[in-house]
């Protein structure tokens, strides 16, 4: 049975789904070595399947690190939205490491015309 590390957890933002992930600072430990860069590979899995992003950090500076390239194509595909809550974990067995996402969705309540609007949480 794999050990399990929570590295973080966070509500998603506009800017979350639109451009990159912000992840914090603390979690780069956990990450392969960035090799002297500032960007490193990771295949992330999610419901079965292996999504490739890249986590990239500042050259100069606070660190600030961020799931870009690739992070984009996951929300889209999985239809992502303003409110839920991605969690990633680090996993360990015996065929080594990996890092897995799970997402808690809002529900989008319909407001007085129909349409989503205000979120709350699901907790299924």
């Amino acid at each position: 049975m794999p050990q399990t590390t929570r590295l973080f957890k966070k509500p998603l933002k506009r800017t979350d789904i639109t451009r990159r992930l912000a992840i914090p600072s603390k979690i780069l430990e956990f990450f392969p070595n960035f090799n002297e860069g500032h960007t490193v590979k990771l295949n992330i899995r999610y419901e079965g399947r292996v999504w490739p992003m890249v986590c990239s950090t500042r050259k100069q500076g606070y660190k600030k690190p961020v799931f870009s390239d690739g992070w984009i194509p996951f929300v889209r595909r999985n239809c992502l939205d303003v409110g839920d809550v991605v969690t990633l974990y680090k996993e360990e067995g015996e065929a080594g490491f990996w890092n897995r996402i799970e997402v808690d969705r809002a529900t989008r309540a319909p407001s007085v015309d129909g349409n989503l609007g205000v979120s709350v949480r699901n907790k299924a």
